[in-house]
């Protein structure tokens, strides 16, 4: 479900290959030329999620930064849990250290790979300073 998103636009990076549908719902980051890439470890780059798959390297890409949008979990998740990503871009729960991108708002939660709905939250801190 998608609700009240967000979006805008950026480029695939050359070497980014955002092609496979199944990168729709992973978390995104940008390069040093404002390039789309997959976010890393801890979501410290973190910009949106990848709303559209089936785009090469150099293509552009559509990215939500805000609303409640769907998400590929990477690892067991709980409704209510603060979440960062890890460096293949999908959605973890987030610690005290790194910066959160959004919520799970899954009812009864997620498992490994699963696809959930999340409240993103764009370049929030620590979940020492979440509300």
């Amino acid at each position: 479900m998608n609700v009240g998103v967000q979006e805008t636009t950026y480029r695939a990076e050359g070497g980014t290959n955002l092609s496979a549908v199944t990168n729709i719902g992973l978390g995104i980051a940008l390069d040093a030329n404002g390039r789309a890439v997959l976010a890393g470890a801890a979501g410290a780059d973190f910009v949106g999620g990848l709303m559209d798959g089936g785009r090469a390297a150099g293509e552009p890409v559509r990215v939500a930064y805000g609303g409640i949008v769907r998400a590929i979990a990477g690892g067991a998740l709980n409704e209510g849990d603060f979440l960062t990503t890890e460096a293949g871009g999908r959605f973890v729960q987030a610690t005290v250290a790194d910066t959160y991108c959004g919520k799970c708002v899954q009812r009864g939660g997620a498992a490994d790979l699963d696809v959930f709905d999340m409240l993103l939250v764009h370049g929030v801190g620590s979940t020492a300073a979440a509300p």
